[in-house]
């Protein structure tokens, strides 16, 4: 039987239509804005974090909502996730982040990217760097279909409350000291209280002391795997509880993942076709506003005005100050050191190589550089018209953070024709596989630790 609704009827259906109408708009007017980003401050170390919490919800359903105090109310219970924590510099960091992303790909695991402390890069202060400051997440999870977050992401810096968590050690495995990996500032600044087991001896690089291997972590988080990885394995009492935790099978957490690799040891970027970098590392791009900004910075060095394009130009990683205590007892540092002629006749090699292969003749060279004064005394003396962004002079620091000048040397480093890198420099190393494979540029590396050690 059907009713007709009575003028009644209809009144007072019309106010509950109304009424529900006020209701919305003035949640959406005096509501916080997920698409808006949100800034908070950490109480322990000073972190800034700004993650637009809004887009990840909708983009792939990750997280139940903003940041939590505790993580594990953040966190799908149908979903699993996987992370490591953040314990080297820039470029290492990087290297380890690829290869917790593989993991997370091959386990079909959603990632969650640690930060960089300031400590990591012998920064006296300053803010946590966090991945998606300078690189592209958005890109980077479509390209690999991998759905990745950050810390910040999941669990409130400022919460006091400590979340327990049952990790593995793979640091434990492959250094010669035994131990869970300990200079790691980020348990602290999100409250984690961990305990470790160690990775069993079949997850090494086959017989390899200081590696382990991607495909056997992965094989950890199979049934098999985790049974017989826990039993009667190596455990280590918690960072502040000083309890003993199985792994957690929820949350798939490593200490260290810098050293480990499918082929031999330190093979994750030793070439541009290494798995780790042909699988994940050629697709970190960066941020569109990071690039804005570090082409900001190239038309200054160059002497251009902000509506010039930017010329081509050869690349020089020049680092010196820190490979000092490298050095062979015996040996004058410099003579030890990279030496100023070795990379100009490197630059010399590139130009030419860039001539045959792509007939164009490009002239202009931008150093980077931890200790550019030799050098630059160098290049002025024999004529050389070598550019540099002095970071010291533009206060790079203090307008930006103290990471930019170390990413936005990278972004520089990535933009070049061609390269000359430090040997045994990771931050070299991926920036000559960027020049490689984004621009199909040739690459050179000047020898060090001798006199005369580049001579060839």
């Amino acid at each position: 039987m059907v009713r007709i609704l009575t003028l009644r009827d209809r009144r007072m259906l019309g106010g509950v239509l109304i009424f529900t109408s006020a209701c919305l708009l003035i949640t959406m007017l005096f509501s916080p804005n997920l698409n808006e980003p949100i800034s908070f401050r950490g109480r322990r170390t000073g972190m800034t974090a700004v993650s637009e919490y809004g887009r990840l919800l909708r983009r792939n359903g990750t997280v139940h909502r903003r940041p939590m105090p505790s993580f594990r109310d953040n966190l799908w219970p149908d979903k699993k996730y996987i992370t490591s924590w953040a314990a080297e510099g820039w470029a290492n960091e990087q290297i380890g982040f690829a290869n917790l992303i593989w993991i997370g790909k091959l386990t079909d695991r959603i990632v969650i990217l640690d930060g960089l402390q300031p400590q990591n890069w012998r920064m006296k202060g300053g803010d946590t760097l966090w991945f998606g400051d300078f690189f592209d997440l958005d890109y980077l999870s479509g390209k690999l279909g991998v759905p990745i977050l950050e810390w910040r992401d999941v669990k409130d810096p400022r919460a006091e409350y400590v979340d327990s968590v049952g990790c593995w050690s793979s640091w434990s495995l492959t250094n010669d000291q035994h131990r869970p990996r300990g200079d790691l500032k980020s348990l602290d600044a999100f409250s984690l209280d961990v305990g470790y087991t160690r990775f069993p001896g079949w997850a090494r690089l086959r017989d390899s002391d200081v590696s382990s291997n991607i495909f056997k972590i992965a094989q950890i988080d199979t049934y098999d795997g985790y049974r017989d990885s826990t039993w009667n394995n190596v455990s280590f009492e918690s960072t502040i509880s000083k309890k003993w935790m199985l792994p957690d099978q929820h949350l798939f957490c490593i200490d260290y993942l810098f050293c480990s690799s499918i082929l031999h040891d330190w093979d994750a970027y030793d070439s541009p076709h290494a798995p780790s970098w042909r699988q994940i590392g050629q697709h970190m791009r960066w941020r569109a506003d990071k690039v804005k900004l570090a082409q900001s910075y190239l038309r200054k060095a160059f002497g251009l005005r902000s509506s010039q394009p930017i010329p081509e130009f050869i690349a020089m990683h020049v680092r010196r100050t820190d490979f000092a205590h490298w050095c062979d007892q015996g040996v004058p540092l410099l003579d030890c050191l990279p030496q100023p002629h070795a990379f100009s006749r490197r630059v010399d090699e590139i130009q030419a190589e860039i001539y045959e292969r792509h007939g164009k003749n490009v002239t202009h060279v931008l150093m980077v550089s931890d200790d550019p004064d030799p050098v630059l005394e160098w290049a002025q003396k024999n004529g050389k018209d070598w550019r540099l962004v002095d970071h010291e002079v533009e206060k790079t620091s203090e307008v930006h953070g103290g990471w930019y000048p170390a990413g936005l040397d990278a972004i520089f480093l990535s933009m070049a024709s061609g390269i000359v890198r430090t040997r045994t420099s990771t931050y070299s190393l991926v920036s000559a596989h960027r020049v490689e494979t984004w621009n199909d540029g040739p690459q050179r590396q000047v020898a060090w630790g001798r006199k005369n050690a580049d001579d060839h």
